[in-house]
């Protein structure tokens, strides 16, 4: 697959980023992102395919997910924030995370699960 990759990006004179030690390669300075960089080369009719990989389709997935990568990382960073704010306001993170874990469920599982810790409880002397 990265061979196929890095014919595909040596076709489009860019590199894939996986493929080489230099970190200057890398996608927007992202070292280790197998990313596909450069032009593709305009036939002037149809999509361009290389290898039987339709050239633009495929970078327009990878933009798509890098986009998506990086709205995940700054939700994932603001997440994190919130929960400094709320330790630093006195509550415990440990319990707020539980708190969230437990609001993703059905009711039904909680009280199926809160029915059977309260039989291992009384199973183990708790």
């Amino acid at each position: 697959m990265l061979a196929r990759a890095r014919a595909c990006g040596a076709a489009w004179g860019g590199v894939v980023s996986g493929a080489s030690n230099d970190p200057g390669t890398a996608s927007q300075g992202r070292p280790g992102m197998d990313v596909l960089e450069g032009e593709a080369p305009t036939s002037g009719q149809g999509p361009v395919d290389i290898d039987g990989v339709a050239v633009d389709q495929l970078r327009a997935f990878v933009a798509r997910i890098e986009r998506l990568e990086e709205e995940k990382a700054n939700i994932a960073n603001d997440i994190k924030e919130v929960y400094a704010e709320a330790k630093s306001s006195g509550f415990d993170v440990k319990i707020l995370r539980k708190l969230i874990s437990m609001r993703k469920r059905s009711k039904h599982d909680l009280a199926e699960e809160e029915e059977l810790l309260a039989i291992y409880r009384a199973a183990v002397g708790l």
